[in-house]
């Protein structure tokens, strides 16, 4: 079975997510409310999970420091 990368990205509220990529033909195969805020949306072989999060920000691009 070849290696599949799923990613998991936060995100602010999950109902603008799942908004959005349902209107560009992704399917919300998974949702969960409570306790932590979590969906998956699939379109073909793609498959993307969320996170909601107070503490995300669209403009942080911080990485972490390096040695």
């Amino acid at each position: 079975m070849p290696e599949k990368t799923i990613p998991i990205l936060p995100c602010r509220a999950l109902p603008p997510v799942l908004d959005f990529y349902t209107a560009l033909g992704f399917e919300v195969t998974y949702q969960q409310r409570s306790p932590n805020p979590y969906a998956v949306v699939e379109r073909g072989g793609i498959e993307l999970q969320f996170f909601a999060t107070s503490t995300a920000s669209p403009t942080d691009r911080s990485a972490p420091a390096t040695s």
